[in-house]
């Protein structure tokens, strides 16, 4: 699996994996969009964590990853070639679709200060709208809910992440376009009954 994850990132993001914190967040969001567009990653359990959909085994594989193996990186093109339609519109989402935040987003110490070191601005873009657009799919889909009464996925997000309700961060338009993108992905997948 590593030289699977290791070709994604690769394709996704023009870069090699590095285990950084950035990285790692990059990682996972994007493995969690890829899931749900329907791509095959069901050993990956996700669960809610503080910056939104995480999976403990899909950690577990990518930190096996080792400078040393870069060389044996099997690209993405080859490792999806049945799924490289896929893989094509997960990289307008990531890529193409993150280019539309604004800058007043990298003004986020708050919320993604750690994971950001070392990061140039168009990967930290790449975070805020993978963390957006995952954690908003999360939300409407796998989230506890108390009745069976509508949600308003983006309030919900502000509430549990503070970071995404600041303000003058987001444009008007960021997040309900995250959760457009959001509700296009397919909710084929149960991801961990745990909740935190």
């Amino acid at each position: 699996m590593e030289a699977v994850l290791k070709g994604i990132f690769k394709f996704l993001f023009n870069d090699e994996f590095d285990n950084s914190l950035g990285h790692e967040f990059l990682m996972q969001k994007s493995i969690y969009v890829l899931r749900c567009m329907g791509l095959d990653f069901e050993e990956y359990d996700f669960r809610w964590v503080d910056h939104g959909p995480f999976s403990y085994d899909l950690k577990a594989d990518y930190r096996s990853i080792t400078p040393d193996s870069t060389k044996d990186t099997i690209p993405g093109e080859v490792v999806f070639a049945r799924a490289f339609e896929r893989l094509n519109l997960a990289r307008d989402v990531v890529l193409v679709e993150a280019t539309a935040l604004s800058d007043s987003v990298l003004n986020a110490d708050d919320g993604w200060g750690l994971f950001w070191k070392g990061l140039d601005n168009e990967k930290k873009k790449h975070m805020v709208w993978l963390e957006a657009v995952s954690s908003l799919h999360y939300i409407e889909n796998f989230m506890p809910r108390e009745n069976l009464d509508p949600i308003d996925p983006i309030r919900i997000l502000k509430d549990k992440k503070s970071w995404f309700a600041a303000d003058n961060r987001f444009q008007e338009d960021d997040l309900p376009r995250a959760l457009k993108r959001a509700r296009s992905l397919s909710s084929e997948f149960i991801p961990s009954k745990s909740y935190n």
